[in-house]
């Protein structure tokens, strides 16, 4: 299957985002500020800005639109002069209610510490979201906040998951091991894929056949077939450090978000 690599650079200090349709709220996380500011897209007005635990890095929405899981990594890049904190994993992760604008619950995972990426099931029952320690990927009742499966990946550095459209399946990038963990859902078992340097960002095909990974060392993709649970192409990114990609819903496109800038020659 041909697809186009579109290219959009974005200079964030302050990653992590989402559009919500229904809710037609902007969600964007400010990690040294430990909050999340809540903007109508179409005007650009803050709407509100809301408290979360420390270093906020990654966010998801429920299908509904109507409620936020934030992770709070931890670590944050501006450390203001005393600050003993900004290095020290996190350990919770905050509920926002959007439509109410104010912070509904936060669930606190004790030794599960370095909550970060997240994907949320079709009927909102469930988040999935890694842990770095230990290196693992948590599923959470959203209605409770409590963990009802924990799978290891085996590798370093869980990062960023996405989940197959039937829901049987996680893939998890591993940035120091330079590799994705495939989890069957149902068994546990995990088959380790090796990608390159520093995989990250991490994408689905909307029929469930390929994964995208980026590599931003390498500044390239690696494609899996979900079949095979392997590499089967390599491409260029377009860019510099790839660091988030995404599937159009079409399935026609695959989006790269890269940080560093482009300079013309």
């Amino acid at each position: 299957m041909k697809k186009s690599i579109r290219l959009v650079v974005f200079l964030l200090a302050l990653y992590a985002l989402t559009l919500p349709a229904s809710a037609a709220t902007l969600v964007v996380l400010n990690k040294s500020e430990h909050t999340a500011s809540l903007i109508d897209p179409d005007t650009g007005k803050t709407l509100a800005k809301l408290p979360v635990g420390r270093g906020p890095h990654e966010v998801i929405v429920s299908p509904d639109g109507r409620t936020a899981y934030v992770s709070n990594f931890g670590p944050y890049g501006i450390c203001p002069p005393g600050d003993t904190m900004c290095k020290t994993p996190g350990n919770t992760i905050t509920v926002l209610d959007l439509a109410e604008r104010k912070v509904k619950a936060t669930y606190d995972y004790g030794s599960n510490k370095g909550q970060h990426g997240s994907v949320i099931s079709r009927d909102g029952k469930y988040v999935w979201v890694t842990s770095e320690t230990p290196q693992s990927l948590l599923e959470i009742d959203t209605a409770t906040g409590k963990i009802v499966n924990q799978w290891m990946t085996k590798q370093e550095r869980s990062h960023l998951v996405i989940v197959t459209p039937d829901e049987k399946k996680f893939y998890v990038t591993n940035t120091i091991s330079g590799s994705v963990s495939a989890i069957e859902r149902a068994t546990g078992a995990v088959k380790v894929i090796p990608i390159g340097k520093g995989a990250e960002a991490i994408t689905i095909s909307p029929d469930g056949r390929e994964v995208w990974v980026g590599m931003p060392v390498d500044n390239k993709i690696a494609v899996i077939s979900t079949a095979k649970d392997e590499v089967v192409e390599t491409l260029d990114s377009g860019g510099k450090q790839p660091q988030r990609i995404r599937f159009t819903p079409d399935g026609n496109e695959v989006w790269s978000h890269t940080s560093r800038p482009i300079r013309s020659p």
